[in-house]
Formats: C-alpha cells, structure tokens, sequence
C-alpha cells in the first residue's frame, strides 16, 4: 500500500498512530479524530479526504473530522474534551494557540539579546489559518518586550511576489534582523532575497 502518497499535514500523525496501534487492538475498532482549527478550511478538507483515503486502504479505520466554528482554543479544548470521553484511539490536532508564541520564540532566539525589529512574510490575506497565526503573533508581542513588528508583506503564496515583497521589506526596513515566513514558498523567497541582497549572516 502506497499510504504516504496520501498523507495529508495531520492526517500522516493520525494514521500513523492508527498503525502503531493496530498492534493493540483489532482494526474495527480504530476510531481516528482529526481535530482542525475551523470547518470550512479547504486545506484542511484535503487533510480530511487524504485521511478517509487511506483509512479506505487500511480497513476498519474510522475517520472523525471535527472542529470548532471560530478558531479558538477553547472551542478545540471543548471537542477534544468529548472526543476524549467518547474514547477515540487517536487525536491529531491542527492547534491554533501555540503557532504564534512559536513564531515568536524563534525570532526571539535569532535575535541579539533577543531585541530587535522583525518582518513576517505570509502567504495572502485570504489564508484563514495564516491570518490566525498573524493575530496570534501579535497577541504574544507583549510578552517579547524586546521584538518589534516592523512590517507584514504578503506574497500570494507565489515565488516570483514574494521575492520581491522581502526584497522592499530589506530596503524599507533596514532594520530587520528577521524574517518570519511560515510559508515554504515565503522561506524560499525571503532566503534567496537576502542572499541577494549580500545579507547572510544579518536577516
């Protein structure tokens, strides 16, 4: 079986912990709950048909696709918590309260003293998730007194955009020691922007 071709973000942790529990008790009986950030995501619907797909090959695995209707915490802890009781074998969530103080931490650590200015570079203003991460983001500054977001650019996800917006943000804002871009198009960009810009080894 060729699983891994339909391994989709957290569907891959789910099943594999399906597998590792197969051991354990028989494959009827393996509940899998996926727990996303919001309904409605269509990246996180792919994860969701990845998911069945290889439950489909696996047999006698059961896929729950579950989440909260705003992208809150509390509304994830409040479905985990019944998942929970209702004794599912594995949860795998896609979590909307620590991506920010993460982003945070790492640019923190590449930082002198941990102060300075930073710059985030996302995908698009359409991207839920990733406006989730940027609200949050902005939510943890007070508690990283020496970071200051001097600016967000947005690339649209495309190689060619994004380049260009991390090489304006270098110009405009000479200060910038980092560069946040959660994004794999974004950390391509921006590393190639600041490869050109002989800034290696500064941003």
């Amino acid at each position: 079986m060729k699983l891994t071709r339909r391994h989709f973000g957290a569907a891959a942790m789910a099943l594999a912990a399906a597998v590792s529990m197969a051991s354990l008790a028989s494959a009827a009986d393996i509940k899998i709950a996926l727990v996303v950030k919001s309904r409605g995501n269509g990246f996180l619907e792919a994860n969701n048909k990845g998911a069945e797909e290889s439950a489909k090959e696996l047999g006698g695995v059961q896929i729950i696709y579950t989440g909260p209707t705003a992208t809150t915490a509390e509304g994830q802890i409040e479905i985990i918590n019944s998942l929970i009781a209702q004794g599912v074998d594995a949860i795998a969530i896609s979590a909307n309260e620590l991506i920010g103080k993460m982003c945070m931490t790492l640019a923190k650590n590449h930082l002198a003293d941990g102060k300075g200015d930073f710059a985030i570079l996302f995908a698009t203003t359409t991207f839920a998730n990733q406006n989730t991460w940027i609200a949050e983001m902005k939510k943890q500054l007070k508690y990283f007194l020496g970071l200051n977001l001097a600016t967000t650019v947005y690339g649209d996800d495309l190689a060619d955009k994004s380049y260009r917006e991390a090489q304006g943000l270098l110009k405009s804002q000479p200060n910038v020691k980092v560069i946040v871009a959660p994004t794999t198009v974004g950390v391509l960009a921006a590393s190639q922007a600041v490869k050109d810009a002989v800034k290696i080894g500064q941003v």
